[in-house]
């Protein structure tokens, strides 16, 4: 009996230490989830936070289209404001959406009236290729023109790039699937946003080209074959900046790739802080309509 009683004792500290660790773990499973919500919780009151603060600068910035002193002041710097008690802050900062070539340019047919942009966005992923080692660049380029492949009748329209646009993220999709196929790690040093534009191309391709004056200091090494340090050390945009940059260099343009005039659409981003951590959203501002409206979670204070 002393033995059977010993086993049953055994056993019941058994279920015990199982029940016991079954509690811990499911405390632990739960104090993970509450952490989880709780941040869950924080993450959506930003974002409903970030929805009132585009709605309120929407009505301003709408007022602001055209307004080129009002851009160059973004264009130059980010811009800060705060309320008056202290309590609020932010900091919008914006960029022309034309800064540099854009994607869609690859979609065009090389021997119709535009084909100069089609080589022009060539010439830039070749002259990436050279620079960072790209294994199939042609591979590459065909990946991104087959994305958003169109019939025959529809590339004769003079509409058809508003046909398969892709979005930045939708690229990455492209150039992760071309990493995984040809191992090329080298690719992922590329920082795709110095060189193109990821949002449709204006209408009117024959305005829709690069603002120069507002280009990246990469686009600019890249396509004069210039030392990128010296240019970003030396490079400030702004208003005229392009054609007196260059011309101090010796250097020259085109102006069927280059427009020297003020940008029309922009893209910003604003950064503010909801329970001491600091959150982001993204939109555009085209034809005087602010819109695609992003949110980019928490940010780097």
């Amino acid at each position: 009996m002393v033995e059977t009683k010993k086993v049953r004792n055994g056993f019941a500290l058994l279920i015990t230490l199982a029940v016991l660790a079954a509690v811990i773990a499911l405390l632990g499973v739960m104090s993970g989830y509450l952490e989880r919500a709780h941040r869950d919780s924080d993450k959506n009151g930003a974002l409903i936070q970030a929805r009132l603060l585009f709605e309120d600068i929407r009505g301003i910035l709408e007022k602001q289209h055209g307004n080129e002193s009002f851009y160059s002041v973004a264009y130059a710097s980010p811009i800060p404001f705060a309320s008056k008690d202290g309590t609020f802050s932010l900091t919008l900062s914006c960029a022309p959406i034309d800064r540099g070539v854009n994607i869609h340019w690859l979609f065009l047919p090389i021997e119709r009236k535009y084909g100069y942009l089609k080589e022009a966005a060539l010439e830039t992923m070749t002259k990436l290729a050279e620079t960072y080692g790209i294994v199939d660049t042609e591979r590459l380029i065909r990946m991104i023109e087959t994305y958003a492949e169109v019939d025959e009748d529809t590339k004769k329209s003079r509409h058809y790039l508003k046909d398969g646009i892709i979005s930045y993220e939708q690229f990455r999709e492209i150039v992760e699937t071309y990493i995984r196929e040809n191992d090329d790690r080298e690719i992922e040093r590329i920082r795709w946003r110095d060189y193109f534009v990821f949002y449709p191309p204006e209408e009117n391709l024959s305005i829709g080209r690069i603002h120069g004056d507002f280009a990246s200091a990469e686009l600019i090494a890249l396509w004069f074959d210039m030392d990128a340090e010296e240019v970003k050390e030396n490079w400030t945009p702004a208003k005229g900046a392009f054609e007196a940059f260059l011309s101090s260099h010796g250097l020259g343009y085109d102006k069927k790739i280059f427009s020297e005039t003020f940008p029309k659409r922009s893209v910003c981003e604003v950064d503010f802080v909801y329970k001491e951590t600091m959150y982001g959203f993204r939109f555009a501002e085209i034809e005087g309509e602010v819109r695609d409206f992003e949110f980019l979670g928490e940010t780097k204070q």
